[in-house]
């Protein structure tokens, strides 16, 4: 379980091995959250979501339903589904790519 708080954000979120950065939130990722700034009409997608960080954090920003959460592996998809109901905004959008990511 990682907690991550940003700005007045703080959030709780499940991880699992073989996702993107399960042991603490990437540096990247924590230092652009940082510098966003979200408008409440934005639309949010969330491409390759893992256990959603991004999708979850812009959901406290901007209305739950205007965030679309999507990642080609169903163990990303189920935890980020998790995360979501977690954290307060089941209204997200998650939903698992077509893309098998082969050529």
């Amino acid at each position: 379980m990682l907690e991550v708080t940003i700005g007045k954000v703080t959030l709780r979120l499940q991880t699992e091995p073989g996702l993107f950065s399960p042991r603490r939130a990437d540096a990247g990722t924590l230092a652009l959250l940082s510098l966003l700034s979200f408008d409440p009409e934005d639309k949010v997608l969330d491409l390759g979501c893992g256990y959603g960080l991004v999708g979850i954090f812009a959901a406290h920003h901007v209305a739950p339903e205007r965030v679309l959460m999507i990642d080609n592996d169903p163990k990303a998809v189920a935890v980020a589904r998790q995360n979501a109901d977690a954290n307060g905004v089941p209204e997200v959008t998650i939903s698992l790519s077509e893309a098998s990511g082969h050529a």
